[in-house]
């Protein structure tokens, strides 16, 4: 036996070092993407995107059967993959819905949601009038941008949308020095699974894949013209049957929010070159995404189409039941007894025809029950359901008021009823303007960080007006962001008459008014006119505090409400420790005021009044008179 010690730290075999299982390599330039350099960046993206599409098949699917059911309609490829086997509309025989209950449902919830135009506001916190100035003239700036990308025409669009998919999304950029909007189409935009588990929040890489025209792209980046000339067209994904005429290629942007100290990072790629690669310092991505009905986990939401589903191909069977029962037994049976010896010609549509037969059993004629009533029945039932899984109303659908509405108020209580059902869905649809007034402040502040200039036409009531942007820029903490709709009137005639007499009932407003109000679609004319005279003594004398420039009063201003302004300036600005130099300017403002205010007129002298007479009373002795004895 050997006396060697042994070493239980050596785990050689026969002499030979055993065989270390090969380490896990893993290629963190492909997934993480943004780490990579230039020269592997473009295959990271694509890897991670046909990644993403190959686990999203059935999604994508979803997508097609979700459009059928809305408008039996589907395209026949995108970026190479198969959506559909022709992308003509269906036949209307054989596949076509019946009774397409998924279109009317969306289509009541759509008018009804839509007809509200919320219009985001920026609200100050604590902030002074400078800031408060530059905030009205930031709602006025978002409200110009929304007016010149018609976001409120395109708006029910995207409702509609999240109802037939679960998602209306819309993409805002910038563009040639302006703020541009475009509509996304749900199955374009691209997220890894595992990363968006726990909802649209725990997203931090989005991708969003497109099919662009080669010129176009060209002239979009014309240092990388000869790249993209070319580039492989879009169509050669597709078999040779069915392939476009269309020279696209295809293109895909990607997103990463920043994490901690780390920048994220925003790029467009092709297949084998970048077009475009910068720092990404936003925590959102620039996409405004309307969602239905989010689900309990992942980025995508449930729209309505997916709801109706059941209850639709329960209607199409029924339907299709109902249909070959009207084929098959529509028209009346001739029972004949055998031997009766009936020429069978005899039988026509001519008046007065005698059949001659044998036997005592003349031919009868029997019209059979086509479809039994409690086929109906589940018709209608199956059809009632249909609307009320999403609680959208038959009536409103139909176009029809219940009877007995006839009064304002009634009509309103009626659709605050109504619209209890989607309330969710309404606030929704309120933070999609909120969402999309966020991302446009941020794309607004890049534009003019980089061409410093930027400005927006803003429609008024009596002309349009031209904002810059430096005068409406505010921090991002300096402002936070409310809704409120457009109209404050109900669009009714009814509704509208009696909301505005209750305000003048109330004394909110005078009747002359009232009067204009019911020719003219909103209040905030009427409030400009009522605050006109206060907003432009706030104007002149932020003037004297913030740029130094006196404007000095008119005997037409409202010289009670400017004297009052003044002195409230100057008092916050002596708390403040503003300059003497506008201090001084208040002061001299003040004291104008108070020269052009008529004097107030002296009190009447009032006479001395008569001295009053000494009282008489029981109680006190006459001292006149002598006392008994």
């Amino acid at each position: 036996m050997s006396t060697k010690s042994m070493d239980y730290t050596d785990f050689t075999v026969g002499g030979r070092k055993p065989i270390k299982p090969k380490e896990a390599r893993v290629n963190f330039s492909a997934v993480r993407w943004w780490l990579a350099d230039d020269k592997l960046l473009p295959g990271a993206i694509m890897q991670q995107v046909g990644g993403i599409i190959k686990a999203d098949r059935g999604r994508i699917d979803a997508y097609n059967t979700f459009a059928k059911l809305y408008g039996t309609y589907v395209p026949t490829f995108w970026n190479g993959y198969q959506l559909a086997n022709t992308g003509r509309p269906t036949a209307p025989m054989r596949e076509r819905l019946t009774y397409n209950i998924v279109q009317s449902c969306i289509d009541t919830l759509t008018a009804r949601i839509s007809q509200n135009k919320p219009k985001p506001m920026f609200l100050t916190q604590a902030g002074d009038s400078k800031q408060q100035r530059k905030a009205k003239k930031l709602d006025a700036f978002c409200y110009g941008l929304f007016y010149e990308n018609n976001v409120y025409k395109q708006a029910p669009k995207i409702f509609r949308d999240s109802l037939v998919f679960g998602e209306g999304i819309f993409h805002v950029y910038p563009e040639n020095g302006k703020v541009c909007y475009e509509r996304v189409l749900p199955y374009e935009l691209l997220v890894d699974y595992l990363e968006s588990h726990y909802g649209p929040e725990s997203t931090k890489s989005l991708f969003r894949i497109k099919n662009i025209d080669r010129t176009e792209l060209a002239n979009a980046y014309p240092d990388k013209a000869k790249e993209i000339a070319l580039m492989q067209n879009t169509s050669t994904f597709i078999s040779a049957s069915s392939r476009s005429v269309a020279d696209t290629v295809t293109v895909v942007e990607a997103w990463r929010l920043p994490t901690g100290d780390q920048p994220g990072r925003h790029c467009i790629v092709t297949e084998n070159s970048i077009l475009y690669d910068e720092d990404y310092s936003d925590n959102f991505f620039p996409f405004a995404i309307q969602r239905f009905s989010s689900r309990l986990y992942g980025f995508y939401a449930q729209g309505m189409a997916e709801q109706l589903i059941p209850i639709q191909v329960e209607i199409n069977r029924t339907l299709v039941s109902i249909q070959r029962s009207l084929y098959l037994g529509g028209t009346h049976k001739i029972f004949v007894k055998s031997g009766s010896k009936i020429i069978k010609s005899h039988f026509d549509n001519a008046v007065g025809t005698i059949m001659e037969y044998a036997g005592d059993t003349p031919p009868q004629y029997v019209v059979p029950q086509l479809v039994q009533p409690e086929i109906y029945s589940h018709l209608e039932n199956m059809i009632q359901k249909g609307y009320q899984l999403p609680g959208v109303s038959q009536m409103q659908a139909a176009s029809q008021k219940p009877m007995g509405l006839d009064s304002g108020k009634a009509i309103r209580a009626y659709d605050d009823i109504s619209v209890q059902r989607f309330q969710t869905v309404a606030q929704g649809y309120e933070q999609f303007f909120c969402d999309l007034a966020r991302i446009s402040v941020s794309v607004a502040k890049r534009i003019y960080a980089e061409d410093r200039k930027l400005s927006i036409k803003v429609p008024g009531q009596r002309f349009i007006e031209t904002i810059d942007w430096k005068d409406a820029d505010l921090e991002d903490d300096q402002f936070s962001l409310q809704i409120y709709p457009v109209s404050k009137l109900p669009n009714d005639p009814e509704g509208r008459l009696a909301t505005i007499q209750e305000m003048m009932q109330a004394g909110l407003i005078k009747p002359e008014a009232g009067r204009r109000l019911l020719d003219f679609p909103d209040l905030e004319s009427e409030e400009n006119l009522n605050n006109a005279s206060s907003d432009y003594l706030h104007k002149i004398l932020d003037e004297m505090v913030e740029d130094g420039k006196y404007t000095a009063p008119e005997p037409n201003d409202n010289l009670q409400k400017g004297l009052e302004l003044s002195l409230e300036y100057y008092a916050q600005g002596k708390l403040n420790g503003l300059s003497e130099d506008r201090l001084e300017l208040l002061r001299r403002f003040s004291d104008q005021i108070q020269l052009l205010l008529p004097a107030a007129p002296m009190a009447p002298t009032v006479p001395p009044a008569n001295p009053t007479p000494t009282p008489t009373n029981n109680l006190i002795p006459n001292t006149n008179s002598g006392s008994p004895a």
